[in-house]
């Protein structure tokens, strides 16, 4: 190594970099001084070296000049009364009490402030810490202390901050809108459906007295009928556009036998096919089937076969087929012989709004919303959908749609499930109602009708008061008023009235004693999922959706009174037998306390777990059978950024990273059918910012009861800031290791040196010999030609040694491959052979044959062997004894399924204190050395599945023994 400093003075003995003067004539010692004197003053960051005391021994020439100061100035007096930290008294004090701590033998680290730039007048932040440094005995001598400029790093995360803080303002401002635009819908929802249900609702009312009606006046309330369904469709259409815009779509997917859903679909065409005289064809195979959301996909159909039927003349044909598409989709196709859609039209079809210039507008009805819902619902479900001209004329529309649901979502078999009138929309002629049936005028029902529609109040006092004594009131504040001094069998309310709401007026209600059992219908015009399953599970009877149709209305008051009927009767029968049934009446009364005394346990105990649930540091969450998410606590919204509004209804599959979400679903099942109780694995969670949250996850079933279903719920802790320490721990520990195999090779240069210098002597030898064959008269082309090969064989040699030398310094890439053992210590060996002869060691290797297939990491294998193999040449360096000896032994081991390597030595061996300590980091016996081959060996074993041992000395045997064990298949990531 000295030689090789040497080199830097051939061509001038003397130089001087910064404040350090050169000379070749300095002893090797005094060189390494310098250069670490050099390397010190050109830092760019800060770094002194204190006394134990916290006085000055060494600045760097950088933090002496950012502070205006000399070397002179501040040796050997305290740190803390330095320039650096002269902003304030306070700043003295606190750097004292660091030092002072550091002293004690405390690692100091912190952001502080400090005198740094333009000679000590312009302040600067440092990332600045204090490492006590002890000796052999653990005694703190010296204080290192290191600064960082990030005052540029601080400014960004300033700016970060503040753009940070102006995106959640927007953020608040785009959710104040999105509440404003859903107020909205929900209004103009309210002022259209209001009117509809007026056109609606006579024209139904009209219909069951139908027995006077002359036919052009039945086929005139069709057509009144019909164009309000379809308006009221529109309403829905609109309202459905609003809801994807607002992301509040959730598919729920089962599976759909598809010859009896687009048959059910057709149905609805029947009527205005024949009355057009179109041929309607439909073709679906049997035994078809896709998973998908039935409403969505109806919708979807629909709306398709609806365009068709708009643009196609009378005694056109209109054809829907299903089939089988490549890679596991199913295509959907519908075909009209209407006038097509231009090529330039194409694009924009289906946008909002949209209906194809250049069409005759006779032929064209609607809004422009059909085709545009199309293409949403298809999207749902990550599909496409397509339109080009067909080759009968007219268009062609084609959805492909994958069979199967995403991996991981739940599926629900086949449920038949309709939740809007399609086909009223295409309905022809009347709909005819059950004949109401007479009663006598006292002793009806009392029926309270709430509403600030006046029209409305008048259609439900017509079609109720045959059956029922009807009383109507426009506002809440009226109707608490006539409660007060009547009671009605039933109260039929809306919910959006001004000054006092429906839903007010009746928790108001609920909350007296006197009309608390009162039934209630709700008849509103918001269908919000959320406002109407409260008030069905706590307050009310029923909720009828406005437009309604007349007879369900009926059929709903109905039941309700029949309800409220029987349970009069059941109260007045138990008054009339008060002798009979008193003995019951007790235990009724004694049940009910034990009920209630059972209901007050259960309630605090639901409030001290609910307390838990709220305030827990993990996440909570639980999910359904279809993995919709039905519970969640704040942690775990804080967790993925979420609201719990957001999360709601939706799968976990959803919020789930894809490389995780085959193994979450795969899981999930194996809980849900019984296979494992509960499991706990880590897993990606992607958050509403859209980055990755590691979480350790652990899950378990709730069991199903009488009344509700099973569940499953996850305990989740946020793992991210683990998982980061981790990835950069083991960045340090690879660069490491592989600082560790340059320090080898400069142990082993005299080793590479001959490795090299043999081909580059011979390659010499023979140019030379070639061109003196060539110089020959004639020449001698035979002996230059073998010439030219020689030096073609030694140069491959010489490149050979530094393919090894550059594959064996290079950064781990984890990269596993099958082991040839014997190649593999031969590699080793051609490092050391060199060295070993120098000193006489002879080296002997044993690899047993028919060792079974290692698959591992080479480069790592070979940095433990050729640690080990230094060990042991460094043990017996010294030795005087001729009778050096290097032993390598391979060989499998079938009762731990393990490659075991023993390295052994002749040396003086390890000593008993030695050997309990041998893989600590930092101990070494050596004289030179960082005590860390050991160390980093034994962890990269760990990494490979395998492991690094010394074995127990054996009784008359020399030197040591160190065991390298290795799995047959390895691991690359630890």
């Amino acid at each position: 190594m000295y030689e090789f400093i040497k080199r830097i003075f051939r061509n001038k003995p003397t130089f001087r970099i910064g404040s350090v003067d050169l000379d070749g004539q300095d002893d090797y010692q005094t060189q390494k001084e310098k250069f670490a004197r050099i390397i010190l003053d050109q830092m760019y960051h800060f770094a002194g070296l204190l006394d134990g005391e916290g006085n000055i021994l060494e600045i760097n020439v950088p933090a002496l000049r950012g502070a205006g100061l000399s070397m002179e100035d501040v040796v050997g007096t305290p740190f803390w009364e330095a320039r650096w930290f002269a902003l304030s008294e306070e700043s003295r004090a606190s750097q004292r009490e660091m030092v002072l701590r550091a002293a004690q033998g405390e690692f100091i680290r912190r952001d502080i402030e400090v005198y740094g730039e333009a000679s000590g007048e312009r302040t600067i932040i440092t990332d600045y810490s204090l490492t006590p440094l002890r000796d052999e005995a653990g005694e703190v001598r010296f204080i290192l202390a290191e600064g960082r400029n990030i005052t540029e790093k601080k400014k960004v995360e300033v700016e970060v901050a503040r753009k940070k803080n102006e995106l959640e303002e927007l953020l608040k401002k785009n959710r104040e809108l999105d509440e404003q635009r859903n107020r909205f819908f929900a209004n103009i929802s309210h002022e259209l459906k209001t009117p509809l249900s007026l056109i609606i609702g006579p024209v139904d009312d009209i219909f069951s007295q139908s027995s006077g009606l002359s036919e052009r006046q039945k086929t005139d309330l069709s057509a009144i009928r019909r164009n309000a369904i379809t308006m009221l469709n529109l309403v829905n259409d609109l309202l459905d556009l609003a809801k994807v815009d607002a992301g509040k779509v959730q598919l729920f997917y089962e599976v759909i036998p598809m010859v009896g859903f687009m048959k059910e679909v057709a149905s609805h065409f029947d009527a205005i096919a024949l009355q057009n005289n179109i041929a309607f064809a439909l073709m679906v195979p049997d035994g078809l089937e896709i998973e998908a959301d039935r409403e969505r996909l109806s919708q979807t159909v629909f709306n398709l076969i609806y365009n068709a039927f708009s643009v196609t003349p009378r005694g056109g044909r209109i054809s829907c087929s299903v089939e089988e598409h490549e890679n596991d989709r199913i295509l959907i196709s519908v075909t009209d012989t209407g006038p097509g859609i231009d090529s330039d039209q194409r694009a924009k079809i289906f946008e909002r709004f949209e209906q194809g210039a250049g069409l005759l507008q006779s032929t064209r009805q609607g809004t422009g919303l059909g085709l545009a819902i199309v293409k949403e619902f298809v999207d749902l479900h990550r599909g496409t959908v397509t339109v080009t001209n067909s080759p009968v004329g007219g268009a062609l529309f084609s959805v492909e749609l994958p069979a199967k649901a995403p991996c991981g979502t739940g599926v629900r078999e086949s449920v038949r499930n309709s939740n809007r009138d399609t086909g009223s929309l295409l309905v022809q002629d009347g709909h005819q109602g059950d004949e109401p049936s007479a009663s006598e005028a006292t002793g009806k029902p009392r029926v309270l009708v709430v509403d600030d529609n006046r029209e409305m109040r008048e259609l439900i006092d017509r079609v109720l008061s045959d059956e029922y004594q009807v009383r109507t009131v426009d506002g809440a504040k009226k109707a608490l008023a006539i409660l007060e001094s009547t009671q009605p069998d039933l109260i039929i309310t809306d919910l959006m009235m001004p000054e006092f709401s429906g839903d007010e007026m009746i928790r108001s209600i609920r909350n007296r004693v006197d009309s608390a059992q009162i039934p209630i219908l709700v008849l509103s015009a918001h269908s919000g999922g959320a406002v109407k399953n409260e008030l069905l599970s706590k307050y009310v009877q029923d909720y009828v959706t406005k437009p309604f149709f007349v007879p369900e209305l009926l059929s709903r008051v109905r039941n309700i009174v029949t309800m409220r009927d029987a349970r009069r009767a059941l109260q007045q029968e138990l008054e009339s037998r008060d002798t009979n049934l008193m003995q019951l009446t007790r235990e009724l009364i004694e049940g009910r306390r034990q009920l209630q005394r059972s209901f007050d346990a259960l309630r605090k105990s639901e409030g001290r777990w609910r307390a838990i649930h709220e305030n827990s540091a993990v996440g909570i969450a639980v999910v359904d059978t279809h993995w919709m998410f039905v519970n969640v606590n704040p942690a775990f919204c804080q967790m993925l950024g979420y609201s719990a509004e957001e999360l709601m209804g939706r799968s976990v599959i959803d919020f789930t990273h894809e490389a995780d979400r085959s193994i979450t679903g795969n899981r999930l099942n194996q809980l849900l059918s019984g296979d494992i109780e509960n499991y706990h694995y880590q897993k990606r969670f992607i958050s509403k910012q859209g980055y990755e949250v590691w979480t350790s996850s652990s899950v378990s079933v709730i069991p199903q009861t009488e009344d509700s279903p099973p569940l499953l719920m996850g305990v989740v802790e946020d793992i991210s800031e683990r998982k980061q320490a981790e990835l950069e721990l083991e960045e340090a520990r690879l660069e490491l290791a592989r600082v560790m195999r340059v320090t080898s090779m400069g142990e082993l240069v005299a080793s590479i040196t001959h490795e090299i210098n043999q081909p580059l002597s011979a390659i010499v030898a023979n140019s030379q010999a070639g061109l003196q064959w060539l110089s020959h008269s004639p020449p001698n082309v035979d002996e230059a030609s073998r010439a030219i090969k020689n030096i073609q064989r030694d140069g491959e040699r010489a490149a050979d040694v530094a393919i090894r030398i550059r594959g064996f310094m290079k950064r781990d890439a984890g990269e596993l491959q099958p082991i040839d053992w014997t190649d593999l210590i031969s590699d080793v060996l051609d490092f050391v052979n060199e060295t070993a002869r120098k000193i006489g060691i002879r080296i002997h290797t044993v690899i047993e044959s028919d060792l079974p297939v290692t698959t591992s990491d080479k480069v790592q294998l070979q940095q433990i062997l050729l640690n080990l193999v230094l060990n042991a040449i460094d043990a017996m360096k010294s030795m005087a004894s001729n009778d050096k000896r290097l032993r390598l032994h391979v060989r499998y081991c079938p009762q731990i399924a393990k490659i075991r390597v023993l390295v052994s030595d002749s040396g003086p061996g390890v000593s008993l204190k030695a050997r309990g300590r041998a893989f600590e980091p930092f101990f070494t016996t050596k004289s030179e050395g960082l005590g860390m081959g050991l160390a980093i060996c034994r962890t990269i074993a760990s990494r490979l599945g395998g492991d690094v041992a010394l074995l127990d000395e054996e009784p008359g045997q020399a030197g040591a023994t160190f065991e390298l064990t290795v799995p047959l298949e390895g691991n690359s990531h630890g």
